[in-house]
């Protein structure tokens, strides 16, 4: 008989669960995420998609309520109907009659977690990755309600967006395959404090794979710019590329994973992963790559000049088609950029700066000058830097066929930066050991501070979230055991009360966990209150079930 009760209350539970999570979980995903993301201008299949990967999220939050939902309707239910009274009668106490429903409570924790820790982040990611597909799609939808849209940085103001359909034969072809176009654009973009924007009469957006991500491009044949607010406002007058603008407007319009930095979008291994090599985490990584980046430059700079002042030339540069070799009596470094110049030997004979080009079949030129300069410049799309080598003053060409007569300057850009000596240097290892690398005060004091002040604060996120996805999942069997109880207590058509009243705790759990998080994400708050305040809500769920169980077990 009492295998008979628990196949009973066990199908029972399992299928009011069933369904209340599927009826918890439309509702949720539809009218919280689904229906504002269509607005923005998502197709129907993109939706759809986007509803595959969104689903797992709201499981995790939907489904321990959709087990005390089916605790408390099954056991009151139960309890009403008479039956309770009778397995007391036929000796089977009401604490036994738990074991179904307390196994329930495992089960939900066990997948509340899995689906935490492992499932609802990924999920959430690829997700992300789907709004980014269709980010064109949700700007120009979005300056079309609003008139503008705001990225990072950046804000895009368009007077209006036309459908392709509607341009007259020929200007789609012109102004490129996008399904619509704006007119009228205004790209504002704030860095370093100085305000710069771009005009240009249409434009439209589409998107390109860098190595660094995706990249929103702003495509536009007319640029103009660009307007500064410095003390004379000026306007270039002339047009501008459509990559000269890409390249102006590179760390604006750069697509940041929305997620990627938030521990609450990090899986189970990815935080531990991040707890013990934080330059993991986004924030770190790219404040790391800028510093290691700084010192790969100065290293080569410094490498330069220690060859030049050797009275050497410096033999390193090299394209798919040329190598180059340059030569400087003086040389002096600054930041990005090393300067040469001319000087004079002992007996009064100038002694110029030296650059040799070798051709992939042979031939050979060289130029001269007074001086020059090398400088390295970085694209943060394409994460690739560059060399450029100019001379400047009287530039003389000889060995070259044919005549060349002298010109001002003579640039050479787009060399590849050429390759450290023992391999390229690890963020991870320069962040662990940062004067191993460099003496330079800035760059240490940079680094000092995130090792300070952002690691700690994340790795306070980080043992938050892992404390709070903990509290959680336990705080799913802590339901359910108190649902089955209060509908056993609440019988008599109180069934609906006695759901209400174990909901209050269950809020009041998830308001302590988030108050936790924030607290430990606050630098003025303690981390001991805010793991009291993560850990204290189950605390005290806990001591409820004990005092309602001993309750029961008198029964």
């Amino acid at each position: 008989m009492l295998k008979t009760l628990y196949w009973y209350l066990s199908r029972e539970l399992l299928r009011v669960t069933l369904l209340a999570t599927v009826a918890f979980t439309l509702v949720m995903t539809v009218f919280a995420i689904i229906e504002p993301l269509r607005k923005r201008g998502l197709e129907t299949a993109q939706v759809a998609m986007l509803f595959v990967y969104t689903t797992p999220v709201m499981l995790s939050l939907t489904l321990p309520f959709a087990a005390l939902f089916a605790a408390v309707i099954v056991y009151g239910r139960f309890a009403q109907e008479r039956e309770m009274l009778a397995c007391r009668a036929s000796g089977i106490s009401t604490m036994t009659l738990m074991k179904p429903a307390l196994f329930l409570g495992v089960i939900i924790t066990v997948i509340s977690m899995t689906l935490t820790n492992f499932v609802a982040p990924e999920m959430a990611r690829r997700g992300e990755k789907a709004v980014v597909e269709n980010i064109e799609k949700i700007v120009t939808h979005k300056i079309q309600k609003q008139g503008h849209f705001k990225l990072k940085n950046l804000i895009v103001h368009a007077s209006k967006v036309i459908d392709i359909e509607d341009l007259a034969p020929g200007q789609a072809e012109q102004d490129g395959n996008g399904n619509q176009l704006m007119t009228g654009v205004v790209i504002a973009q704030l860095k370093n404090h100085k305000l710069q924007a771009f005009l240009a009469g249409t434009a439209r957006f589409r998107i390109e794979d860098t190595p660094t991500g995706k990249c929103l491009i702003p495509a536009a044949t007319d640029w103009v710019g660009p307007i500064t607010n410095s003390t004379s406002v000026r306007i270039s007058g002339k047009s501008l590329t459509e990559q000269s603008v890409a390249d102006l407007l590179e760390e604006g319009i750069l697509i940041e994973d929305i997620a990627r930095d938030k521990p609450a979008f990090y899986t189970w291994d990815q935080m531990v992963r991040t707890l013990q090599d934080p330059t993991r985490h986004g924030e770190i990584r790219r404040g790391m790559e800028n510093i290691v980046r700084v010192i790969r430059y100065n290293r080569f700079l410094h490498d330069v000049a220690y060859t030049l002042r050797g009275g050497k030339f410096y033999k390193k540069f090299r394209t798919d088609t040329t190598e180059y070799a340059i030569y400087a009596p003086v040389v002096t470094v600054s930041g990005h950029r090393a300067t040469l110049r001319a000087d004079e030997d002992a007996n009064g004979k100038p002694r110029l700066v030296v650059l040799r080009e070798t051709a992939a079949g042979g031939s050979k030129r060289s130029y001269s000058a007074r001086t020059g300069r090398i400088e390295v410049d970085y694209n943060a799309l394409t994460r690739v830097a560059l060399v450029t080598i100019e001379l400047i003053g009287d530039v003389q060409a000889t060995n070259v066929s044919g005549e060349t007569p002298r010109s001002e300057s003579m640039p050479r850009a787009q060399i590849p930066l050429p390759a450290e000596d023992g391999g390229e240097l690890q963020a991870a290892d320069v962040y662990r050991n940062p004067k191993d690398y460099t003496q330079d005060p800035v760059l240490l004091k940079q680094i000092e501070a995130l090792r300070n002040d952002r690691e700690r604060k994340i790795i306070g996120d980080i043992h938050a979230e892992m404390h709070a996805r903990i509290a959680f999942g336990l705080c799913c069997m802590l339901l359910v055991a108190m649902g089955a109880a209060l509908g056993v207590i609440f019988k008599g058509g109180q069934v609906l009360s006695a759901f209400a009243i174990t909901v209050v705790p269950a809020t009041g759990m998830i308001i302590l966990i988030l108050m936790g998080k924030k607290m430990i994400s606050n630098p003025k708050s303690s981390d001991l209150a805010g793991m009291i305040a993560i850990w204290g809500g189950l605390a005290a769920m806990l001591v409820g079930n004990m005092v309602i169980y001993h309750r029961l077990s008198k029964k």
